[in-house]
């Protein structure tokens, strides 16, 4: 059980170090297409054109993953560890027949989905959209291989790689924005994209090679664990994909309030999820196996309680994550993404976005943890019917406050729906599965609230007056560094105090990694 627990913290460590290089490579990203495209037509353009292809990409790939392991154990208790290669291949195969089929149909109807997403654009944003469409699509045909390699080394507790899937991706978009954009322009762009999910693939196959994965050529539709993994993949397609349906939606209505209000939703959505990609894909990516084999088994205990401490992890890292992007959006944004063609009137604009947009992260990071347990316990409907109920209500709220409030009401409407789902997840999953633990986790909320406010009121005093002495004194580039060590210097005392707050009002995790901490320096003083 030690040694277990040993090589969970091992793949948790990998996972969440590969998720923190990717994710800075992400912001790098950003920050050149923010440098080379600001929040002008050909950014709104792409920006929506991404929304219909490279999120549709996640969405299958995210959708086939979580649907394969649950099968594949089933294939493993059934038909024995032989037949994993034959269904992960037959898997494979299936998922690119079926994504070519929706990329065609995604070329042929691309004036229909820039409609649909990009409804509020002049005539020349819109062309520009389809075109943009048409030329990312075929990136769809790499997603479902992804899906399903990446779900066949999580089996096999090789995390490493499958965390570190953002790596190659970013590498391919920053090598084409720094030395091919001024060639191709934004329309290389998206057949840069194409590329960057298919080095995905390839840098997945040396780990898949390491599992010892024997690949089967074959495309059968009729194998009964194929089948039923594609006709679960459906409802979780939608219901693991909220956030993204939702913010396709939000980016439908802000093409009406003009371009500059489509890309300060999308840079808010993108830096508000670097934590979610950077933690919490680590959390669950870890969980999931582990509780579809507790519930396969019928270990109900065991399967909750893993669940327990997934979610008290989850409020650990987001509860202060969302207060200090609230407290320090604006610094945060100019350090990120103020150059070039983003002006310092797009960095507050986008700054009011964010704050609006951050409790979001709580809420969705607990609902992927909550997802997970309905689909290790094979309920794939419950989580959909949720999805649906969640997209109404972000939709009816953005009808409602669009023309009052703008683009940081169609951001606050996305909180308020992902709240309320996630309660009715854990309502839902008590009527199920029993008692969750509730009065542990109300205990958690409380503490790490009081511990991350407390946080907030230094983090505030501590940057912005000497962010005014600093700008007294420098001015250009060393301003700029000065104030990214400034930020940096603060979060880390502000983590800090957080943690050691936590300490003192008893969060038993926090302890439980002090004493592993000092159980590890003494064993080293003993063995010096």
């Amino acid at each position: 059980m030690e040694e277990q627990a040993k090589n969970l913290a091992k793949s948790t460590a990998a996972i969440i170090i590969f998720s923190l290089i990717g994710k800075f490579l992400g912001l790098g990203r950003e920050a050149l297409i923010a440098y080379r495209y600001g929040s002008g037509m050909e950014k709104a353009a792409w920006t929506v054109a991404q929304s219909s292809t490279g999120l549709m990409s996640a969405l299958i790939t995210e959708s086939i993953a979580t649907t394969f392991i649950p099968q594949l154990q089933k294939v493993h208790l059934n038909e024995g560890p032989g037949a994993k290669d034959k269904f992960t291949s037959n898997m494979a195969n299936v998922s690119m027949v079926v994504a070519l089929v929706v990329s065609l149909l995604g070329i042929i109807f691309a004036p229909f989905i820039a409609s649909i997403t990009g409804g509020g654009f002049d005539p020349e944003t819109r062309a520009l959209t389809i075109t943009l469409i048409r030329y990312s699509m075929p990136l769809i045909i790499f997603a479902g291989t992804v899906g399903v390699f990446t779900g066949y080394l999580q089996f096999n507790n090789l995390f490493a790689a499958a965390g570190a899937i953002s790596l190659p991706q970013n590498f391919v978009y920053i090598a084409y924005l720094v030395a091919l954009t001024p060639i191709f322009g934004v329309k290389g762009l998206a057949i840069a994209a194409v590329f960057a999910t298919l080095a995905q693939i390839l840098f997945l196959l040396p780990s898949m090679f390491k599992a010892d994965f024997h690949y089967k050529p074959l495309v059968d539709f009729k194998d009964k664990y194929t089948r039923q993994a594609m006709l679960l993949a459906l409802p979780v397609l939608v219901s693991t994909s909220i956030n993204n349906i939702n913010n396709i939606f939000n980016k439908y209505l802000a093409t009406g309030l003009g371009n500059a209000a489509v890309s300060h939703l999308d840079y808010a959505n993108k830096i508000n999820l670097v934590i979610l990609g950077i933690f919490i894909t680590a959390i669950t990516s870890i969980i999931f196996p582990a509780m579809s084999r507790a519930f396969a088994e019928k270990d109900f205990l065991f399967g909750k309680q893993i669940m327990n401490g997934s979610v008290k992890a989850v409020l650990l890292i987001t509860v202060p994550s969302t207060i200090g992007m609230m407290v320090l959006a604006r610094p945060i944004i100019e350090i990120a993404l103020q150059y070039g063609a983003f002006t310092p009137q797009d960095t507050v604009d986008t700054a009011v976005v964010l704050q609006f947009y951050a409790p979001v992260l709580i809420f969705l990071s607990i609902n992927n943890v909550l997802n997970r347990v309905f689909f290790s316990i094979q309920d794939t409907k419950t989580p959909f019917y949720i999805g649906i109920c969640n997209v109404a209500i972000n939709v009816s709220l953005n009808l409602l406050v669009v023309n009052i409030l703008g683009v940081k009401g169609l951001a606050g409407s996305v909180s308020i729906a992902t709240a309320v789902a996630c309660f009715l997840r854990f309502y839902i999953l008590r009527k199920r599965i029993g008692q969750l633990g509730m009065k542990s986790l109300l205990r958690a909320v409380v503490k790490t609230c009081l511990a991350g406010l407390v946080m907030a009121a230094f983090a505030s005093t501590a940057f912005f007056p000497l962010e005014m002495v600093l700008a007294g004194f420098l001015t250009g580039m060393k301003l700029r560094i000065a104030k990214l060590f400034l930020l940096l210097l603060v979060v880390l005392c502000s983590a800090f105090l957080y943690g050691l707050i936590l300490y003192f009002l008893g969060f038993r995790e926090i302890r439980d990694l002090i004493a592993l901490i000092q159980k590890k320096l003494e064993a080293r003083k003993a063995n010096k």
